[in-house]
C-alpha cells in the first residue's frame, strides 16, 4: 500500500501548536542532558574518590557559574523528566486527544517551571543508527528505560532532601552498598539506551535530505557514531566509578 503521509516537513513553515513546541523541547532538553552527563559523572565520581574530592565538589558547588550549568543541566533534567511522564500518560490513552493536547503542554510547562524554581534556579541566574531490531523494540525500551531513570532520580532526591549534611563518608557508604549499585547500574545502562534511542530519533527526523541536502546521510552517520562513542565512554566511566569505591 502506497503511503501518502507527508514526511520530513520543514517545521519552519507551518504555524505550530503548543503541543508541538513542548515536544521539540523535550528534545532539546535530551541533547542538553546528552552533553550534561558528562559534567555529571565527572562530579559523581570525584565526590566519591576522596574526601578530598567531596569537599571540592562542595567548594566548587559556591561558585555561581557551576551552580549556573549545574542549574541548567538539573532543568533540562527535570523539562525531559516531566514531558517524558507526558509522552507515558498518553501511551495509556491519557489526554491523546487534539482537545487534551494543549492542556496537557500547558501542565508540561507548568510543573516543569515549579520544579525548575524549586531547584533554585532563580538565585543561581541572579548570581551568575536504531538500538533495536524495530521500532516496537525501541518504543518498550525508551519506555521502560524512562521509568526506571525516573524511580532513579526519586530515589536520589530522597537522599538529597532527607540528609541535606551529608558528609563523605555517609555517601561513600551509601553507594557501597550492593543493592545501590546494582541499582544504579541498571540506572546507567537505562540512561545509555534511553539516550541512544533518543539522539538516533532527533537525528532521523531533523538530519534529512529535505534540511542538509545530499551530505545528510554522512552527516548523520558522524553523528551518530560520535553519539555512540560517547554513551560508550559514559558506560565505561560510569561502571569505574562505581566499581572503584
Amino acid at each position: 500500500m502506497k503511503d501518502n503521509r507527508p514526511v520530513n516537513l520543514d517545521i519552519s513553515t507551518i504555524n505550530l501548536p503548543l503541543a508541538a513546541y513542548t515536544s521539540i523541547t523535550h528534545r532539546v532538553s535530551g541533547i542538553i542532558v546528552f552533553v550534561g552527563i558528562a559534567i555529571l559523572l565527572w562530579i559523581f565520581g570525584t565526590s566519591l574518590s576522596s574526601e578530598e574530592g567531596f569537599n571540592q565538589v562542595k567548594e566548587l558547588m559556591t561558585s555561581p557559574v557551576v551552580k549556573f550549568v549545574v542549574w541548567g543541566i538539573l532543568s533540562a533534567l527535570a523539562y525531559h523528566m516531566v514531558a517524558g511522564i507526558k509522552h507515558l500518560l498518553m501511551d495509556s490513552g491519557i489526554g491523546e486527544t487534539k482537545e487534551a493536547a494543549p492542556l496537557g503542554a500547558k501542565i508540561t510547562i507548568a510543573v516543569s517551571l515549579i520544579l525548575i524554581h524549586r531547584s533554585g534556579g532563580v538565585d543561581m541566574v541572579t548570581n551568575v543508527t536504531s538500538f533495536g531490531r524495530s521500532g516496537l523494540y525501541d518504543w518498550v525500551v525508551q519506555r521502560v528505560s524512562a521509568v526506571i531513570l525516573l524511580l532513579y532520580i526519586l530515589f536520589l532526591a530522597y537522599i538529597f532532601v532527607s540528609r541535606p549534611d551529608m558528609q563523605y563518608q555517609e555517601w561513600q557508604t551509601l553507594f557501597t552498598n550492593t543493592a545501590v549499585r546494582i541499582f544504579s547500574l541498571v540506572a546507567l545502562l537505562s540512561l545509555c539506551a534511553h539516550a541512544w534511542i533518543g539522539m538516533w530519533t532527533i537525528a532521523t527526523d531533523y538530519l534529512t535530505p529535505k534540511m542538509l541536502g545530499a551530505s545528510a546521510n554522512k552527516i548523520r552517520f558522524v553523528f551518530e557514531l560520535l553519539c555512540l562513542i560517547a554513551l560508550f565512554v559514559y558506560l565505561v566511566w560510569g561502571v569505574q566509578i562505581l566499581w572503584s569505591i
